[in-house]
């Protein structure tokens, strides 16, 4: 819990702190770009963190910058949960003490309205983050949620939750899964994910979808005890026919054990898993998945934003392999290109030594409304990031195409369309692996 109630000379210490503070103005001999990511807790936040790092590496080998972009990270996690006021604190500190002039983020759900908190606050409306993964409905939809970006600094290289509704209830009816269950967090999006659901349910009734259940588990670390007369309620359920997909609408902190217990207590159902709550090491810990998935019925699904599709694409995955030995997770791409769309933008603002309301002023060139039709195509790599610095330097406009596509925003800062892709598990259940993708009309690719 925060202290409150500072002695005189700890006030004293931070507010020569707050007198020194750079402000999302790096000093000295480097360019700080932040970064929020619980890379020491999760595994595809680590890979999403990689992307960043990549992305930095291709523009300082670019030589388009006088000084060295350098990331500097923050990590929200408390245990095994990203927590709320380290979330807060973190998106501070980055600016604060750290100077950096923009940052990626690779969290949504809660997290997103905290960090909006931050910046729709006057000290922090320049400090600009592009999210490679929040595709929560409201935090970018100023009105429709108190905690909305109202200062335009928020953008996203995902589409929100409306689009994957819509090709969840899809896919649902091209695979005669009408009795729908909910498993989501006990919070304010837990809430409104839960609302979103079930008025796409009432509004397609009459396709024969119905609500099977609606469960809400805390957002805290998953405790069996406190969760298993619920759990056994929906096995109960499953085996009355009840119940033909349950969606999880978790973090990775809940999944694990969720999915732990379902799995190896005869639960029947198809199991969709949103993206906050696909999970790496589920395989090690839902031991008795791979002899679940061989029961009539079972089924594990993972609904992602295909950013692998673009003219780059598998030029980013070998990329990424050799430079780090590992495959990339789903958002390690969209990590990258929001790394690089930040730097394009401190290019386009023109300064010697970027700044945050800087980066802030150039983003809106990135928005539908605002791009024109002689802008010049440039990819990924150290030398299509010269290119791009050589075109902005002549007055001219970039359209940056990276390994998910074209790089556009709305007027709110969100995706417009995109394609998506099932994951599920590899023949052996110890990995996700690509099932299908669609492109943003829903036909296969």
């Amino acid at each position: 819990m925060k202290r409150h109630g500072l002695g005189v000379l700890s006030l004293s210490s931070l507010l020569l702190v707050a007198a020194c503070s750079s402000g999302g103005s790096s000093g000295g001999d480097k360019i700080v770009l932040g970064a929020l990511f619980a890379d020491d807790v999760d595994g595809m936040s680590r890979l999403e963190l990689y992307g960043v790092r990549l992305a930095v590496e291709d523009i300082n080998a670019s030589g388009a910058f006088g000084k060295p972009l350098e990331v500097v990270s923050r990590s929200p996690a408390r245990g095994d949960v990203v927590d709320q006021e380290k979330v807060r604190d973190s998106v501070m500190e980055l600016y604060d003490q750290e100077g950096a002039v923009a940052y990626v983020s690779g969290h949504g759900g809660e997290s997103s309205l905290t960090q909006n908190e931050v910046t729709n606050q006057e000290q922090y409306s320049d400090f600009v983050r592009c999210a490679n993964t929040a595709n929560e409905p409201t935090s970018n939809l100023p009105g429709m949620d108190a905690r909305a970006d109202v200062t335009d600094t928020f953008y996203r290289l995902v589409v929100n939750w409306g689009f994957h509704l819509d090709f969840g209830a899809w896919f649902f009816e091209q695979r005669h899964l009408f009795k729908v269950g909910i498993i989501r967090i006990n919070d304010d999006i837990g809430a409104m994910a839960s609302m979103y659901i079930r008025t796409t349910i009432n509004n397609l009734s009459d396709h024969g979808f119905s609500l099977a259940f609606d469960k809400a588990v805390s957002p805290e670390a998953f405790v069996l005890e406190d969760n298993k007369e619920w759990l056994d309620e929906i096995i109960a359920l499953s085996h009355d026919d009840e119940v033909d997909v349950t969606v999880v609408v978790t973090f990775q902190a809940q999944t694990n054990g969720i999915i732990k217990y379902l799995t190896e207590n005869d639960f029947r159902s198809a199991l969709f898993l949103n993206t906050s709550s696909t999970t790496t090491d589920m395989f090690d810990i839902a031991t008795g998945l791979s002899s679940w998935l061989a029961q009539p019925g079972n089924d594990l699904f993972s609904l992602n934003p295909d950013n692998y599709s673009g003219p780059h694409g598998e030029e980013f995955i070998e990329k990424f392999r050799t430079r780090f030995g590992e495959e990339p997770s789903p958002y390690s791409s969209t990590a990258y290109e929001c790394a690089v769309t930040l730097a394009l933008a401190m290019l386009y603002s023109g300064e010697e030594v970027p700044v945050a309301a800087g980066v802030k002023q150039s983003m809106p060139l990135f928005k539908e409304e605002q791009r024109t039709d002689d802008e010049v195509e440039v990819g990924i790599g150290s030398s299509e990031f010269t290119r791009a610095a050589q075109l902005i330097g002549e007055g001219k406009r970039v359209n940056f195409v990276g390994a998910s596509g074209r790089i556009l925003f709305d007027e709110n800062g969100d995706r417009p369309g995109q394609g998506m892709c099932i994951m599920g598990p590899n023949a052996g259940a110890t990995a996700w692996e690509v099932k299908e993708c669609y492109d943003e009309n829903f036909q296969k690719l």
